[in-house]
């Protein structure tokens, strides 16, 4: 275990800051511990004591749906998707504005500078967020929308092969 400490100054003096440990049990039973260390930065730990994500990132929310944890940078700039072993699946590099996992169509839509894009449940970009400003799926494929309202099919299914046109 890791012993998270920073020096800060108190009426002049320097001591250590140790991070809370709040226990979080979710609807589906997972157990999980937020870190929290002073000015808001959150890391997580695993139920059995072992660091996932060391305490440096904004807000970290889980979803049971597909059991992985929804990442904020501490400025709240950008998300990214970490598996609950600690495995990047949408890195924070990619600087998504936002990433919500969609159950319906089984993908994370995204945002990046007001444009939307997809990524596969694994996190393969299928459509990036730089040059549609909606897209969705439909039986036939991702389709986006045009400067007049209308759907436009893409001819790539929800995992990015393309779809063949009859």
């Amino acid at each position: 275990n890791t012993k998270y400490s920073r020096p800060s100054k108190f009426n002049g003096y320097l001591y250590e800051v140790e991070p809370t440990k709040r226990l979080i049990k979710e609807t589906d039973g997972f157990l999980w511990y937020e870190l929290r260390k002073e000015g808001g930065f959150y890391g997580i730990v695993n139920s059995k004591g072992n660091e996932i994500l060391e305490p440096g990132y904004g807000t970290i929310c889980y979803d049971n749906n597909i059991k992985t944890f929804r990442v904020r940078t501490k400025d709240k700039c950008h998300e990214g998707i970490l598996s609950v072993k600690g495995r990047w699946i949408i890195p924070l590099k990619r600087k998504y504005n936002s990433v919500h996992y969609s159950a319906e169509e089984e993908v994370y839509k995204v945002v990046r500078g007001g444009y939307k894009g997809v990524c596969s449940i694994k996190g393969k970009e299928i459509i990036a967020p730089d040059k549609y400003a909606d897209v969705a799926l439909f039986e036939e494929g991702f389709c986006y929308k045009d400067s007049l309202g209308n759907w436009v099919k893409l001819n790539i299914d929800k995992n990015g092969k393309k779809i063949r046109v009859k």
